[in-house]
């Protein structure tokens, strides 16, 4: 294998989960679940991390997976220890880091460990809130606005795309779609072109859906399609027994807001219109 450490971001309900574990079934890899979460990588999630303002702990951290040390003290996150397939490095193994709140680390991730790997799942986005809002999960949110203001005043590429009019009238739906779109944009922004697994095709065939991943990583090809109908979330329901919940006017809200991310994935991934 060309290298031992992958990280998978992607937005909460988008399918990060899944994947992950659907991945983490091959016999050359293992899954580190969520180490960021209850940590200081979660109290600083909207801060665009750069040298300068990064902490000598959260270097540190990076750097210990990067050499193949994982530091265990520094993690507090109950989904680690539940989900994770190892505490300790393995050598010879694929180890895949999962993460839903780090999409501010992957500038300064790529540019200060270009040799590690960096990849993300798209979903749509009014899938993904509707999924948030049948959960009950918007509280997830609750404050963010705030912050996302000032994440977006720190970034001449986010001011442009999320001007400060973007942020009025927003409806409860509205914040978390504005939530999704400025984390999503910034995340496949920067992530390398084409590093994108798309959650409808990993829906429909997963197999096809993880194959240049696989090969980018030279894993052995192993069968995972008997894996796609198995309710592979850590929480919630199930992605296919629901009711979308949104309203006409939600959907249109969603659509609005989430614009500058789609167009940003067609023209930088270019397979949106084609998965969607």
């Amino acid at each position: 294998m060309a290298e031992q450490l992958v990280f998978i971001f992607g937005f909460d309900r988008s399918g990060t989960t899944a994947l992950a574990r659907v991945l983490a079934a091959h016999p050359d890899t293992e899954l580190l679940m969520q180490p960021f979460n209850s940590s200081e990588f979660r109290q600083r999630m909207y801060d665009i991390l750069n040298n300068e303002n990064v902490s000598a702990t959260q270097r540190q951290f990076i750097e210990g997976l990067t050499k193949g040390v994982i530091d265990t003290a520094y993690i507090s996150s109950p989904w680690f220890f539940k989900y994770s397939t190892t505490e300790t490095w393995k050598t010879g193994q694929l180890h895949i880091v999962k993460s839903t709140i780090s999409h501010f680390l992957l500038p300064w991730l790529v540019c200060e460990f270009p040799m590690t790997g960096v990849w993300g799942i798209w979903r749509q986005p009014v899938d993904v809130i509707d999924s948030i809002f049948r959960n009950n999960f918007q509280g997830w949110y609750a404050g963010a606005i705030p912050c996302l203001k000032e994440t977006v005043k720190s970034c001449n590429q986010l001011r442009q795309s999320f001007p400060d009019e973007s942020f009025d009238g927003l409806s409860a739906v509205g914040e978390v779609a504005m939530n999704f779109a400025i984390r999503s944009f910034h995340l496949f922004q920067h992530l390398p072109t084409g590093n994108v697994i798309w959650y409808d095709e990993f829906c429909r065939s997963p197999n096809v859906a993880v194959e240049r991943f696989r090969e980018r990583f030279g894993l052995r090809q192993v069968d995972v399609a008997h894996l796609a109908n198995r309710d592979l979330n850590m929480t919630g329901r199930k992605r296919n027994a629901h009711t979308a919940c949104l309203t006409a006017r939600d959907v249109a809200e969603i659509q609005r807001i989430t614009e500058p991310a789609i167009e940003l994935m067609e023209s930088r991934h270019g397979k949106f219109r084609q998965h969607n």
